[in-house]
């Protein structure tokens, strides 16, 4: 078998790897091609930025397969720092440490940008996310899509001290004390990128099912321990056409964030 290197690109650089993205993202979560290829062609050199993670051979080193994606995006109030989503990694190539060269090859180009902080946010991959450097913290906000369209210093005039922002048009505030461990999911109108809110979560944390073929990933001890879970919400009842479905009210949610400082 020929030997394989693995990097990325900037989408924007490399705007004929858009299908392969489009066909990665709506594996894992669905939704359609236009709405997908909408969000992919707004990635340019500053924010929304999308990465794009690449399998080449060595005697094609000009064209690639694409087996991974992740977006970095504008967060409010901050100028050197950016939120992590839509991080995910081909089904087929997961169990082989795509994850974390992923999340290495994210903060590389971050670090390209001038952003010195990123922030993600997991409703069950916490543990990975600290194992790689990644710490819990108070919520932000992101601008999503709408990263293309604000200003470093609007973006700073928007979110600047203002510790009461609503997260993505829902009740719970932020605060300045240990991050909430749930957060009401809010209408989907309300999410970045009009996308369902559990989605953006899922698609913040799916890379760490990549490196659990190794040994089981403990919370290393230099970092801070995450807020206790809520307790079992109960589910809400809807019948449709006579079926009876089950709505999730409440999710766990974490934030974390890096400083990459620490990776120079």
């Amino acid at each position: 078998m020929e030997a394989a290197i693995v990097d990325s690109v900037a989408l924007h650089d490399c705007p004929e790897y858009r299908d392969g993205c489009v066909e990665v993202l709506c594996e894992e979560w669905g939704r359609s091609k236009t709405a997908r290829l909408s969000m992919l062609e707004k990635s340019n050199p500053h924010l929304p930025y999308n990465i794009v993670l690449l399998e080449r051979t060595i005697s094609d080193s000009e064209h690639g397969t694409v087996i991974g994606h992740s977006r970095l995006c504008r967060v409010y109030g901050q100028q050197d720092a950016a939120f992590v989503e839509s991080v995910v990694v081909r089904r087929k190539r997961r169990n082989q440490g795509l994850g974390r060269k992923l999340m290495d090859e994210t903060e590389q180009h971050a670090l390209r940008l001038g952003i010195t902080t990123l922030y993600l946010s997991t409703h069950d991959k916490q543990d990975f996310y600290n194992h790689i450097g990644y710490e819990y913290c108070n919520p932000v906000v992101s601008c999503g899509a709408a990263s293309a369209f604000l200003t470093e210093k609007l973006s700073l005039l928007i979110g600047r001290n203002d510790a009461s922002t609503t997260l993505y048009g829902s009740s719970q505030k932020v605060h300045e004390t240990a991050p909430p461990a749930d957060l009401c999911v809010p209408d989907v109108d309300d999410c970045p990128d009009g996308q369902d809110f559990s989605e953006t979560l899922s698609e913040t944390g799916s890379v760490c099912q990549d490196d659990t073929d190794t040994e089981p990933i403990g919370r290393p001890n230099h970092l801070s321990q995450p807020p206790p879970p809520p307790p079992p919400t109960p589910l809400a009842s809807r019948a449709f056409g006579g079926e009876r479905k089950e709505v999730i009210k409440r999710i766990s949610v974490y934030w974390m964030k890096k400083d990459l400082t620490s990776v120079l």
